[in-house]
């Protein structure tokens, strides 16, 4: 659906002479939509999946979009097209010799579903804000957490993102996705003066009306926010902000990071059980023995003998998730690390971890 959007896009651009809006929409789809999104998405589907059909419709998704590309790139950037159309195509016997010798692709309008298009644009939001959240409590993304909030949706939107719950849930290490429309118990705001914009509209007034700013109450705030403006009683006569004027900032309630774009609000649950620690713990064993695999020079698909210190962290981690980190690094059994070859020495949550392997 989104490559037959983006191929109509484009075309229109072009019809209409701009090429700076059909070169931009077609870097856009490259880098977000196929990049940091599909393929990022789709690495187990590339490099682990057991069922081989999925796997070629990965891959087969994957081409289509690059050649694709090429022949919506071909008439503004020709060298550059060429050159990725012939890497991708050049031991091939069904395609032309050349970018320039294929037809301007033709979007298949049947194929266009902007239902779907709106569930993963709003799953997309919500998985960027959730990761502006993580990054502001600084807890690791390997660590996961009990629940995810979504806040400011009406049930339209908030069905649409339930129906992406687990690419949602999967991206942000969460486990439950929650909607709420009471945004106290996870918030609140703050006003801040910008006096580059007071001060030169307000003169001799601006200290006046930067107090008047501090003191905006959260249904003030959201007001201001709503109609763009808020008259306040000033001395001597009423005066206008506008949103301009003053800076919103989020303050979460205790437990809690927030994020927010104006209209939805993700909020994500910091409370730590034992469980969600030893699950995190066994993330990051996961994140450092991979780490020791490439810098010993191992095979992505060689098996190995691992050896795991023992303390209270990684006790609790084997415990409940030792078939996990054996799937995860190809290990197909744990032995003793001192007789391994490559070994590793790292902090776990505060405690020192000796990590060890080698391969079968």
């Amino acid at each position: 659906s989104r490559v037959n959007t983006l191929i109509a896009e484009v075309e229109k651009a072009y019809f209409e002479n701009d090429i700076t809006r059909g070169t931009r929409a077609i870097a856009d789809f490259t880098v977000d939509d196929l990049s940091n999104w599909y393929v990022r998405r789709s690495r187990r589907r590339f490099w682990g999946s057991e069922d081989e059909a999925d796997k070629k419709s990965a891959y087969q998704t994957l081409f289509d979009c690059i050649l694709n590309i090429c022949r919506l790139m071909a008439p503004v950037a020709p060298f550059l097209s060429e050159y990725i159309y012939c890497r991708l195509t050049g031991s091939l016997t069904d395609f032309p010799e050349s970018v320039h010798l294929n037809e301007f692709p033709v979007a298949a309008v049947d194929r266009i579903d902007k239902g779907i298009e709106s569930q993963m644009d709003i799953a997309r939001k919500a998985v960027e804000l959730g990761r502006s959240a993580r990054k502001d409590s600084k807890i690791k993304v390997r660590q996961p957490l009990s629940r995810l909030v979504a806040l400011g949706l009406n049930d339209a939107e908030q069905n649409m993102l339930r129906k992406m719950e687990g690419i949602v849930l999967d991206e942000l290490n969460a486990k439950r996705l929650d909607f709420d429309r009471n945004d106290d118990a996870y918030f609140s705001l703050k006003a801040e003066p910008d006096f580059k914009s007071i001060g030169p509209k307000f003169g001799s007034r601006a200290s006046e009306i930067a107090g008047k700013i501090k003191g905006l109450s959260r249904e003030q705030i959201v007001k201001l926010q709503t109609d763009e403006r808020l008259v306040l009683d000033g001395e001597g006569h009423p005066v206008a902000i506008e949103p301009i004027d003053a800076r919103v900032k989020i303050v979460p309630c205790k437990g809690f990071s927030v994020s927010s774009d104006g209209h939805l609000k993700v909020a994500l649950d910091l409370a730590l059980d034992d469980d969600l620690i030893s699950e995190g713990n066994a993330r990051e064993l996961v994140n450092k023995i991979q780490n020791l695999r490439k810098v010993s020079g191992l095979e992505v698909t060689d098996r190995i003998k691992l050896g795991i210190s023992t303390n209270p962290e990684t006790s609790k981690a084997l415990a409940k998730f030792s078939e996990y980190i054996k799937s995860e690094t190809l290990a197909e059994r744990l032995v003793e690390a001192e007789n391994l070859e490559f070994k590793q020495e790292f902090d776990l949550n505060g405690a020192k971890t000796f990590i060890a392997l080698e391969r079968l």
